[in-house]
């Protein structure tokens, strides 16, 4: 369990942290152009996500020391 202590020292720490980042690096940089074919970059975005899913469902399924419970 976390006392109200810790949990208000990590929430001014992360506000720090976001703070001095921000001074230090500056301002946001600029946006970058359109997509010329943003249908192609949403199915390569599709494409990507079915292997990776695909690639872990198989490691879960069949990886090693799959069926195997250590006690």
């Amino acid at each position: 369990m976390q006392t109200a202590l810790q949990m208000a020292l990590g929430a001014f720490g992360t506000i720090l942290f976001v703070l001095l980042a921000h001074k230090k690096i500056g301002s946001y940089p600029s946006p970058l152009p359109k997509s010329e074919n943003p249908t192609r970059e949403l199915f390569e975005a599709i494409t990507m996500w079915l292997i990776i899913s695909a690639s872990i469902t198989y490691i879960m399924l069949f990886g090693a020391g799959s069926g195997e419970y250590y006690i």
